[in-house]
């Protein structure tokens, strides 16, 4: 069976970014003599993580690899797991690598993935026949647009939808309190206390790029975290390591969910290793043009999203008729 053209686009990006993800890992990887060696596997969050433990611990060498890469034939660190002093991982319990019998107890350590929605309660993902469905930005989908497409709507009709009437009936505007209770506890299990520095991330505007994209400071204070969690010693400090992540695809904070919190908001969609922004009317549009190519009933919602999903479209149709 022949690949549709936007399949091939997707396979040959995706092996671009891991090529390019290994050479600059060759690049930055720490030079000298090191008391310890850390490995970090994790998602998208690697570099920031690698980069602000790097700067945090001067006789520590921490090199780090995202899970796609570990679990890929083309690792650099996958079968030589026992040589590292410790082996920080992102996986938690799930074991999916074996790590709880391949290392002692003593060299595993956990971070948990940082995921916090408040600010983007739009963005959902798609998946078509195994494989994530792009937007323009990339695997960043507006549950909106889909939606829009879902109920055969155009692109006037779909862009209509983002008003503060519908957001305020779909919950939009209700995520922050259980989105911080979700993010604090979640890492107060793995022992790591971000309760006070939420506080900071919060008072100072938008923290995230997106649901699952934080800003580099929040990163560094995670790294802190950690540190102090485990009892290992580090040496603070007042800068930051390059921002990474603002490289990649940044969802806007809708402007009338930003006016909920005192911060900046627009309809400015980032394009993905691009200093570069699109409309709401071209993300939609483009949106809309990729769900009708690939057929709307052959795409599938992730499960997390698809209550509010199928409410929303209910809404819509109603209001259609």
């Amino acid at each position: 069976m022949s690949l549709r053209p936007q399949a091939i686009r997707q396979t040959l990006a995706r092996i671009r970014s891991v090529r390019d993800r290994l050479r600059y890992d060759a690049e930055r990887e720490p030079k000298g003599d090191f008391r310890q060696r850390w490995l970090v596997v994790s998602n998208c969050q690697t570099v920031g993580l690698v980069d602000s433990l790097n700067l945090l611990c001067d006789d520590i060498q921490v090199v780090g690899e995202i899970i796609p890469v570990f679990e890929s034939p083309v690792s650099k660190f996958r079968k030589s797991l026992a040589s590292f002093d410790l082996v920080i991982t992102t996986l938690g319990t799930s074991n999916k690598f074996g790590f709880a019998e391949l290392l002692p107890a003593e060299k595993l350590r956990y971070i948990p993935p940082l995921n916090f929605d408040a600010y983007h309660p739009d963005i959902c993902y798609l998946v078509n026949d195994g494989k994530m469905v792009a937007s323009p930005i990339g695997d960043y989908n507006s549950l909106l647009a889909f939606v829009a497409a879902s109920a055969g709507l155009d692109v006037d009709a779909a862009v209509s939808l983002y008003n503060r009437r519908l957001f305020d009936k779909i919950g939009y505007f209700a995520g922050w309190d259980q989105a911080r209770a979700n993010l604090v506890n979640t890492f107060k299990r793995d022992g790591i206390d971000i309760e006070q520095a939420f506080l900071g991330w919060a008072r100072n505007g938008t923290f995230m790029y997106s649901t699952n994209h934080p800003k580099v400071h929040v990163l560094m204070d995670i790294a802190r975290g950690f540190l102090r969690a485990h009892d290992l010693p580090f040496t603070d400090c007042d800068y930051l390591p390059k921002d990474e992540l603002a490289s990649g695809p940044i969802f806007p904070v809708y402007p009338e969910i930003a006016e909920l919190f005192g911060i900046h908001g627009d309809y400015h969609f980032k394009l993905n290793n691009q200093y570069k922004r699109i409309g709401l009317r071209e993300f939609v549009g483009g949106s809309l043009e990729t769900y009708r190519r690939i057929g709307v009933e052959n795409i599938e919602i992730y499960p997390a999203y698809k209550k509010r999903f199928e409410e929303t479209l209910k809404i819509v149709r109603e209001a259609s008729q």
